[in-house]
């Protein structure tokens, strides 16, 4: 049981696992920076209403199954933190904070993760069909941010990384995408 959020993230967990193996390092746990909607009923339409939460996920676990029942119950929970209520209050007071500290705190971050729900429907731009959307958001302080934007019926990645922490972005592409065929084998 898992959403397509916690599916995705078990992907990039999945991909990341078999980077860290691929140079003989061991990843029992990632720690992941990932928005969370904290939008009420009585809240208007339109606009931002997400917070960043950091977490730990799982990495050493190849069962695609399993990873996103475990990540599923991580997300859950901090979806349900008391903490969500004061985020504008807590992000007032680190705005007051000395720069260096609040940079420390987000040097432990491995990576970011995103899922925006994009347009449900076929757009047309100057009366060409669009065919895919991607996005492409900054790592702000990680090794990397994968953003998940879906578009009709379909999910693109857009993926953002930082080569000092990831010289080798074609091994490092080719276990993200063995990572995804993990969690899309699933569905057959």
């Amino acid at each position: 049981m898992g959403s397509l959020n916690d599916a995705f993230i078990a992907g990039v967990a999945g991909g990341l696992r078999r980077y860290h193996d691929k140079h003989g390092a061991h990843a029992a746990g990632l720690v992941v920076t990932m928005p969370i909607s904290i939008r009420t009923p009585t809240d208007p339409v339109g606009g931002n209403r997400a917070t960043l939460m950091r977490f730990e996920v799982p990495a050493d676990i190849a069962d695609p199954a399993q990873s996103i029942r475990l990540i599923h119950e991580q997300t859950t929970m901090q979806r349900n933190e008391k903490s969500l209520a004061y985020t504008q209050f807590i992000a007032g007071a680190l705005n007051l904070a000395p720069r260096w500290y609040v940079g420390s705190a987000l040097r432990n971050v491995d990576f970011v993760a995103s899922d925006v729900p994009g347009l449900p429907t076929p757009v047309y731009l100057a009366g060409a069909k669009v065919r895919m959307q991607y996005a492409f958001s900054p790592t702000i302080g990680a090794a990397l941010n994968v953003t998940l934007l879906s578009y009709v019926d379909t999910c693109a990645l857009g993926i953002n990384a930082d080569t000092g922490a990831i010289p080798d972005f074609d091994v490092f592409y080719d276990c993200l995408v063995a990572g995804f065929d993990d969690v899309l084998r699933l569905a057959t």
